[in-house]
């Protein structure tokens, strides 16, 4: 029988964890022909838009057997989110003389955890590949872009992942088409970004040597991607090659992806960015939107180009070079964070670092990732609910997180009456705190629960038909509480999970606590 309690008694339990720092933001570079297949990852650890950290540095080929030589032919880098979780995974290709391709799961500190698929897309064509990723069919998640290099043909292959099994490679293609004229043998570098702002990203290619600065988008219309704009990047002699990269530039244009070249050898550190400023879809009948040397003029060994959101702005992205071969491996972030103008021509460098060994002057390739959900999860377990008691539990997560736009809760409590239970989570470094439920579940035993505002039902009419068994499921937060009121507060900081037993008869414990962040 149910003894109802008169006092209330109070039995602190304060638990800190410790949680690795999430990198939520980085910067890959890897190494171009004759460095070694070697990709070094940066990040930004204290949140601040300067990448002084590396965490983490490896080769992506590695020999079949031991002895054997190591890939020299260099390695182009892309990142993009297979998953649809929010956070990105890395792609390496190999360069000249190899054909494989290397998806790598990475940690929110900006490690690679495990390599996720490994595939020859152009089957034993070994003139390299470049990558990129975009989310063309809009479905939240992203293709792999593979495109040949020099002696492959100007041939484009869109992998995507349609059975949802976590790899691109088994399946076939969303697309596959020649960029250029089929004869043209110089290759083809690839970018990604929705130029057109309607909605799911336009393929970006630019030819490799021979074959004239000559930009090409293409967009997606459900069944083959068609030519929706295209243009002469710098003078229709030039015959260098172009690397492109795209992304949305913090007022300009349209409110798309602006588009980001940047020359190949001998077209001197020319860094142009073009936009649909007359939002028509198109950046080709639009003037230049800002132009600048990336490097000393006299500089010829061509420049390497990538785009992200680098400042953790949530949308806008920052321009980021590296030399070609003979420049070193210099990496410069460029932003407009310095004036009231729109462009970026006019600003300092807002982040300058050596990928690899300054001496190094082989050449690198870009890529910048970002990590958008983290989860935080209490370690010290299990913690004991005596009796009419209030336990409160602690959650410390480090600081460069980034604001919260959306938080879900996961609780696992074993109690031998629901009923007695009211939980209560509060950000104490905001002071804003929530009832997360009271007195629910009556004489059901224990819950293993997600809380979401998303859930279609309520944790207040929550039960087990079990008398004696758990809740489970995923519910919203006893009506009215919602868990957006912790939506744009930082996440780092302490976070405290209060849980009384208000009466009598009954105890139990808490086995599990997490907390998930998308910012």
């Amino acid at each position: 029988m149910k003894v109802l309690s008169r006092v209330l008694l109070a039995a602190v339990v304060v638990v800190l964890t410790s949680a690795p720092a999430l990198a939520s933001r980085f910067i890959v570079a890897g190494a171009d022909a004759g460095g070694g297949p070697h990709v070094v990852i940066r990040f930004d650890a204290d949140n601040n838009g300067t990448f002084e950290t590396i965490s983490d540095s490896f080769y992506a080929f590695v020999p079949a057997s031991p002895g054997a030589p190591l890939f020299t032919g260099g390695v182009r880098v892309a990142t993009g989110d297979f998953d649809g979780d929010g956070n990105d995974e890395l792609i390496t290709a190999q360069g000249p003389g190899g054909n494989l391709v290397r998806v790598w799961s990475l940690t929110p500190g900006g490690k690679v955890s495990a390599l996720r698929e490994e595939f020859a897309p152009f089957g034993a064509f070994a003139g390299g590949i470049f990558v990129a990723a975009g989310d063309f069919d809009n479905d939240g998640r992203a293709e792999l872009v593979t495109a040949a290099d020099a002696g492959g043909g100007p041939f484009v292959i869109i992998w995507r992942d349609g059975n949802r099994d976590g790899r691109v490679s088994d399946e076939p293609p969303l697309a596959a088409f020649f960029a250029y004229t089929p004869g043209f043998s110089g290759g083809v570098r690839v970018a990604a970004g929705n130029v057109n702002n309607a909605g799911g990203s336009e393929l970006i290619t630019a030819p490799g040597p021979g074959g004239g600065p000559d930009i090409r988008v293409f967009t997606w219309n459900g069944s083959a991607f068609t030519l929706a704009d295209e243009f002469f990047a710098y003078n229709p002699a030039f015959t260098g090659g172009v690397y492109v990269a795209a992304g949305a530039i913090e007022n300009a244009g349209n409110g798309g992806a602006e588009i980001i070249t940047a020359p190949g050898p001998g077209g001197g550190p020319d860094i142009r960015i073009f936009t649909d400023s007359n939002n028509n879809g198109r950046v080709s009948d639009d003037p230049l939107f800002d132009e600048f040397f990336a490097y000393t003029p006299g500089f010829t060994g061509g420049v390497r180009v990538a785009a992200g959101d680098t400042d953790g702005s949530g949308f806008f992205v920052e321009v980021v070079t590296v030399p070609g071969p003979g420049g070193g491996p210099h990496v410069r972030l460029f932003d407009d964070n310095s004036d009231p103008g729109a462009r970026l021509s006019d600003n300092p460098t807002s982040d300058e670092f050596f990928a690899f060994d300054p001496a190094w002057g082989g050449g690198a390739f870009l890529a910048v990732g970002v990590a958008n959900s983290a989860a935080f999860a209490l370690n010290s377990l299990p913690i004991i609910i005596p009796d009419v008691s209030t336990v409160n539990a602690v959650i410390c997560v480090p600081p460069g997180m980034g604001v919260i736009k959306k938080l879900e809760v996961g609780l696992g409590i074993s109690h031998s009456f629901d009923g007695d239970l009211d939980v209560t989570m509060t950000n104490l470094s905001t002071g804003a705190s929530l009832v997360l439920f009271h007195d629910v579940g009556g004489t059901n035993e224990g819950f293993i629960i997600t809380l979401s505002d998303t859930a279609g039902t309520d944790i207040g009419g929550a039960s087990n038909p079990k008398v004696d068994g758990p809740i489970v499921g995923t519910f919203k937060p006893e009506t009215p509480a919602t868990l957006t009121i912790f939506n744009g507060q930082p996440a780092s900081g302490c976070w405290m999970l209060t849980i009384t037993d208000d009466s009598g008869g009954d105890t139990g414990m808490l086995f599990d606590w997490v907390l998930y962040f998308k910012f």
